[in-house]
């Protein structure tokens, strides 16, 4: 058979590796890998030293990502050895594939770790809002420097509740403590929760508790 001392393995795949592999997304990178291998070693037969240098391309680059991001996930100098010295070219395969399963699982960890921790910033932020005037999602939005739907969508996720039902209930344990806990009229304990009229703590106190806020200081002071 024919064999070539060129190898396929174009800048544009190695962005695209990198870009799936930051993402955390494993199966589109392992998609790409498959089209490297097709093209070197079924549509057409690589030789055996270009084999080896495309080997050692492909392992460099895994390595110098999980290097840049200070991802300790093994490897090193004797990943990329292994792989050039791999015993088949299917087992070359596999190492890479497994490596970029390490990585693509790290990076989606830490991509996890870092938007439970903003969630959790945003909570303490509404929770700290509790003594003066409870923030919107634009307050948020602005707070954050990330989107009102963003805000929405990664708070639902982690938190199993959307923010503005967090929010209402953070408003309703001020409220109930207001009520029970002071003579203020109905009206200035909706004021100092940022409503405009009674309506507005009516409203919330229907959809939470069942009642109206007078009958709950009632029945609770």
């Amino acid at each position: 058979d024919v064999t070539h001392s060129d190898y396929y393995y174009p800048l544009e795949a190695e962005q695209q590796l990198l870009q799936y592999v930051r993402a955390g997304d494993a199966a589109k990178a392992q998609e790409v890998l498959g089209r490297i291998f097709t093209a070197n070693f079924e549509t057409k037969r690589v030789s055996a030293a270009a084999a080896r240098s495309l080997l050692y391309q492909l392992a460099a680059t895994l390595q110098r990502l999980a290097n840049s991001d200070a991802l300790a996930q093994g490897g090193g100098a004797d990943f990329v050895e292994q792989v050039v010295n791999s015993s088949s070219i299917d087992y070359a395969r596999r190492r890479l594939s497994e490596h970029i399963a390490r990585l693509a699982a790290a990076h989606e960890n830490r991509a996890q770790s870092k938007t439970e921790k903003l969630v959790e910033r945003i909570a303490a932020y509404i929770d700290n809002c509790a003594e003066s005037e409870f923030p919107d999602l634009t307050v948020l939005s602005e707070a954050f420097g990330v989107t009102p739907q963003y805000i929405s969508n990664v708070f639902k996720k982690y938190r199993d509740e959307n923010v503005k039902d967090y929010i209402a209930r953070r408003k309703l344990a001020q409220a109930k403590a207001l009520l029970t806990g002071t003579d203020l009229p109905v009206r200035e304990v909706a004021a100092r929760l940022g409503y405009a009229g009674e309506i507005g703590i009516i409203r919330l106190f229907r959809k939470y508790e069942g009642t109206t806020p007078g009958d709950y200081r009632a029945q609770h002071k």
